[in-house]
């Protein structure tokens, strides 16, 4: 599978459509405490655009995930682990975290395949999502 550089963070599978999808859903990640203790974090979010190795989610400013950070991400109670790529402020409010999925599980993909089936009218697409070359 030929990968592509993404500018120093680890390398990001590009070779998959992305579509815009709105889900809303949760992430979740941890971060040490003083005394050894680990604090788990939950937030809402909300996806722009998704695919079948990485999403891009909607996230409140007040929740910094620095590129590298691992994270959960959930939706309707499946969950699959993910790493942050990019995380950049979009407006006062609203940061916007770009995420690559790590070895999603089965039923977490099943879930997404369904919302990448369908197109805005909610018919079943045709073709596959994959763009890229095989090796």
């Amino acid at each position: 599978m030929k990968r592509a550089d993404n500018g120093g963070v680890g390398s990001e599978r590009r070779l998959f459509h992305r579509t815009p999808v709105e889900v809303a859903g949760q992430i979740m990640w941890s971060t040490r405490r003083r005394m050894g203790g680990v604090k788990t974090h939950t937030a809402e979010m909300k996806t722009i655009d998704l695919s079948v190795d990485g999403a891009k989610v909607l996230l409140e400013k007040k929740h910094h995930l620095p590129p590298g950070a691992s994270v959960r991400l959930e939706f309707r109670g499946e969950s699959s682990p993910a790493r942050v790529l990019e995380s950049v402020k979009i407006d006062s409010d609203t940061r916007l975290i770009r995420l690559t999925l790590e070895h999603p599980p089965q039923a977490f993909m099943r879930i997404i395949d369904n919302w990448l089936a369908m197109d805005a009218g909610g018919r079943k697409f045709v073709e596959g999502h994959w763009l890229g070359e095989t090796a």
